[in-house]
């Protein structure tokens, strides 16, 4: 992830933008912005070019979710590689406090963490693009694969292994993905919590 300040809005290889669109990392909103989705990165600004962008790879998981006992709005989900945590906001207007929330963000080394991944959420106050938004992400995750996944599919002679993890499809039903001895479980009670997911 980087984090961007007075930077100007992209405008090569857009695939969608989104006005109006709030952000949140885990339950904290920085605001509301807009939602860029570029062929290179996914970036989202503020007003001000308050923001941050993210490269594709680091995007593990992403998906629609409605499910509003899990969060409160209708929103794009991410799981997105590196432990991201947001200082406390300071006292001031909505524009101040969004600024003094980009920079007190930082990612962790990955190392002394506890958790690698942090969850991401975009709502757009027109829910329905969601549907529109997943799937420029989609497409624009599939012309940036992953350099060490690639690596690693040439090593394997091309059998492609997929991290583990229990996730919810558009049918509602839950799939079991394995590798190896590793597991990751994504506990998910309620049906229909997330009605698209691509790792």
């Amino acid at each position: 992830m980087v984090l961007l300040k007075n930077f100007p809005a992209p405008t090569e290889g857009i695939h969608h933008s989104e006005p109006d669109t709030s952000a949140f990392f885990g339950q904290e909103c920085l605001g509301k912005g807009t939602l860029y989705i570029s062929e290179s990165v996914l970036c989202w600004l503020s007003s001000d070019g308050d923001g941050f962008s993210l490269k594709y790879p680091s995007i593990y998981i992403h998906a629609v979710s409605k499910d509003l006992n899990n969060f409160p709005h209708p929103c794009i989900f991410l799981m997105v590689d590196g432990r991201i945590k947001i200082g406390e906001e300071q006292n001031g207007e909505e524009a101040q406090q969004l600024a003094n929330a980009i920079d007190s963000m930082h990612v962790g080394d990955g190392e002394d963490e506890e958790e690698n991944t942090s969850e991401l959420r975009f709502v757009p106050d027109n829910a329905n693009m969601l549907d529109t938004i997943f799937r420029a992400i989609m497409d624009c995750q599939a012309l940036n694969p992953d350099p060490e996944q690639i690596d690693e599919d040439d090593d394997d002679d091309g059998v492609v292994i997929a991290p583990s993890f229990n996730i919810q499809v558009a049918n509602g039903e839950l799939e079991d993905f394995e590798n190896g001895d590793e597991e990751y479980e994504e506990d998910m009670d309620e049906e229909d919590q997330f009605e698209d997911a691509e790792p």
